[in-house]
């Protein structure tokens, strides 16, 4: 991906998508942000609020090496209670 081509409202949302503010930034520091952030390789949606939360967190453990979600001590299926986006 090419930063330095890309317009400010795509470094922008690129950024924001990534849970990085962009508040009063420049192109040029917009650019080196993104140039700095693209060799992360950071989750899209970070805070996870446009993912379904049982979804996401039984991916997450998944792509950790825990398959069985049972098998973890005090685990429920009940997610009712995590905090979702405003």
């Amino acid at each position: 991906m090419d930063c330095a081509s890309m317009k400010v409202t795509d470094l922008k949302e690129y950024l924001r998508l990534r849970g990085i503010g962009v508040t009063n930034m420049k192109r040029n520091e917009l650019v080196r942000l993104c140039t700095a952030v693209e060799g992360l390789n950071l989750p899209l949606d970070p805070d996870m609020c446009t993912d379904r939360v049982t979804n996401t967190v039984a991916e997450l453990l998944k792509s950790n090496g825990i398959d069985n979600m049972s098998s973890l001590q005090g685990f429920t299926k009940d997610l009712s209670n995590i905090r979702m986006c405003d």
